[in-house]
């Protein structure tokens, strides 16, 4: 019964320039604010400056190389055998890559960047195919 109250109410005054409307508007505001964050140490920050570097300096950060080593370890002699470490080794090649691309889903993200599989397949890969395989 209060769902079409409520239904009944957003067709009435939904969109015309109203409290209802207002009060609408004003509720997703507060909750998509954001008030606090977690910093690095595990305190919680609540200076809206300090948000704001915080954020910036997260996006900064995102894209930049971590310095993980693409390296084998030496201590895997004794867990792969010669085969595997063989298969380990190769360089990767385009079609490697275009191949586990085009097999992941593709309306799935990769990360948290958003962009889906699909972005990159149907829009991107005759562009940047190359040059993400070199990536990796």
């Amino acid at each position: 019964m209060w769902q079409q109250k409520s239904k009944v109410d957003w067709i009435k005054f939904g969109d015309s320039n109203s409290k209802f409307y207002h009060g609408i508007v004003k509720g997703r505001q507060r909750r998509k604010k954001i008030v606090t964050l977690k910093r690095d140490d595990g305190s919680w920050c609540y200076d809206q400056e300090e948000l704001k570097r915080m954020a910036i300096h997260y996006y900064l950060n995102l894209y930049t190389d971590d310095g993980i080593s693409t390296q084998l370890p030496e201590n895997l002699d004794w867990w792969l055998d010669v085969n595997v470490k063989e298969e380990l080794s190769k360089p990767i090649t385009l079609q490697v890559v275009k191949n586990a691309l085009f097999d992941m889903n593709p309306n799935k993200s990769l990360s948290f960047d958003g962009f889906p599989t699909g972005f990159f397949r149907y829009e991107y890969w005759g562009r940047f195919g190359e040059v993400c395989t070199k990536g990796i």
